[in-house]
């Protein structure tokens, strides 16, 4: 029990954990269980690599495969996301969507160099990539002010403004429901959990180098 959400990430306001790496989150090739709750299962045609593997991972093909939760995210007024994620080549539509609600969104735009994007009523680019090669972990705090703050291995590295609180929301991970093919997510997640709280910066490089280690 000792291994549940990940040893020794942050367990407040946790929401949503989904860990390939954890035997408690991998049901199937298609079925990835919540571990803090029975909610927020999520189902795709996104599979999990070998388990002799390591670390194990969502393989999203950029076509078809997206992970849908079966469960709304909460409405909270600040919020954030960690996720692990390693690219996988651009696709042709432009864009990448790696995390995809009914109101907030965040994906990669390559016809903008790789920036990483966000969306909460209207788009804002960063100055934000993923590393070239290997995995890049991020963590996207929406914070009471409203702001969004965007996080890369551990580190501030940009502030925008336009953040709001979170409505009652559908989502899923590698697309949303309007996203065309050509901009699904295209590359591996290894690890995914959403706070209905703004994490400090404390608390994201303590998630950081919890989990650095399995990643880099």
């Amino acid at each position: 029990m000792a291994f549940i959400n990940g040893p020794n990430t942050v367990k407040d306001s946790l929401i949503v954990c989904y860990d390939p790496q954890n035997p408690m989150s991998k049901v199937s090739n298609t079925v990835v269980e919540n571990t803090v709750s029975p909610q927020f299962k999520g189902t795709a045609a996104a599979t999990f690599v070998d388990p002799s593997s390591y670390p194990n991972y969502l393989d999203f093909n950029g076509t078809n495969d997206v992970l849908n939760s079966d469960t709304n995210l909460p409405a909270s007024t600040g919020f954030s996301f960690n996720i692990w994620v390693k690219h996988n080549g651009a696709q042709s539509g432009g864009y990448d969507r790696i995390f995809g609600g009914s109101a907030f969104r965040f994906e990669i735009a390559e016809t903008n160099t790789g920036l990483i994007r966000l969306y909460e009523g209207s788009w804002y680019t960063s100055t934000v990539t993923l590393d070239d090669v290997g995995w890049t972990n991020l963590a996207i705090v929406n914070t009471v002010d409203p702001l969004m703050k965007i996080y890369k291995n551990g580190a501030l590295q940009q502030t925008l403004t336009g953040g709001r609180a979170m409505t009652s929301q559908s989502w899923r991970l590698g697309g949303n429901g309007n996203t065309p093919a050509t901009e699904t997510w295209k590359g591996f997640i290894g690890y995914f959990s959403y706070y209905s709280k703004e994490l400090t910066t404390p608390e994201i490089i303590q998630n950081y180098n919890v989990l650095k280690s399995r990643f880099i």
